[in-house]
C-alpha cells in the first residue's frame, strides 16, 4: 500500500443476503471494517431492477452507507 493509500472492498452482488447472512450481517461487517481498519465498502448491485423480488436496492444501499461511501437513504 502506498503511503496515505485507502483501502477498498467492492461489492459486486445481486442485492439479496444469502446462507447465514441476515439484512444486518454485511452491512455491519462494513461498518466495523470502516471504523477499525479505516477500509471503504463500495457496493454495486447486479441483476434486476427494483420491482424483482431477487434484488434489494436499500439492501445494497446500507452496504455503501455503512461502509462510507454513500449519503445516508441512498439505494
Amino acid at each position: 500500500l502506498q503511503p496515505n493509500g485507502k483501502k477498498v472492498v467492492v461489492l459486486a452482488s445481486d442485492g439479496k443476503p444469502t446462507g447465514n447472512n441476515d439484512e444486518t450481517t454485511v452491512p455491519n461487517l462494513a461498518g466495523d471494517n470502516l471504523r477499525d481498519h479505516k477500509i471503504l465498502t463500495f457496493s454495486i448491485g447486479i441483476g434486476p431492477f427494483p420491482g424483482d423480488n431477487n434484488y434489494d436496492p436499500a439492501f445494497m444501499g446500507r452496504v455503501a452507507v455503512a461502509g462510507g461511501t454513500a449519503p445516508a437513504g441512498c439505494d
